[in-house]
């Protein structure tokens, strides 16, 4: 580039800077189109380190996870602890079947005409899931006494048969009625 094609009064011009009037003129334009638009120069491309960073830091990363992964245990560790009282666990679980039919049993009641069976059949439930409960308990109660009152952690399967028999116990209060069988047995006379 020589300066002598340059006009006069405008500063070097840098490679990548380009007039749209010269662009026009080097194509077979004249002189006789004098606008001058202005054509950015092209985007440089980013910095090699920060390209080089980026890579790193992302292969950092999946390095990270794929190690995480693979240090994960395939199953939690549970220790299955063999109890003496199999045949009292065994009775506890059929009590809880038979406590969920018992539900099911007051629950079609409820819109029946008779409010004295349904009522009675309540009570039954609540007793007999209660009791089911207190059974649970009574098992439990020497491996909580030695655990300052909880359960350790390879005793918390039983926390499902606790919940599944809560669940059945607030059940049967929602649809209770209000009243007991012996008070309406008393309005009645």
């Amino acid at each position: 580039m020589s300066t002598s094609n340059r006009p006069a009064g405008r500063a070097p011009r840098r490679r990548g800077d380009r007039l749209a009037s010269e662009s026009s003129q080097s194509a077979g334009g004249g002189r006789e189109e004098r606008r001058s638009e202005y054509v950015p120069p092209a985007k440089k491309g980013a910095h090699p380190v920060v390209i080089i960073g980026t890579a790193v830091l992302l292969l950092g990363a999946l390095v990270a996870f794929l190690v995480a992964l693979s240090n994960r245990p395939d199953s939690p560790n549970v220790v299955q602890v063999e109890t003496t009282n199999e045949k009292e666990y065994r009775e506890i679980q059929q009590r809880t079947a038979h406590s969920r039919m018992l539900r099911s049993e007051a629950a079609k009641m409820r819109g029946d005409d008779d409010l004295e069976a349904f009522a009675i059949k309540c009570e039954d439930t609540l007793a007999y899931v209660t009791d089911t409960l207190d059974m649970l308990d009574k098992m439990l109660e020497p491996v909580r006494e030695e655990n300052n009152g909880e359960l350790p952690p390879e005793y918390h399967g039983y926390q499902k048969d606790y919940r599944e028999l809560q669940l059945i116990l607030e059940d049967i209060v929602k649809i209770k009625p209000l009243f007991s069988s012996e008070r309406l047995r008393a309005q009645e006379d």
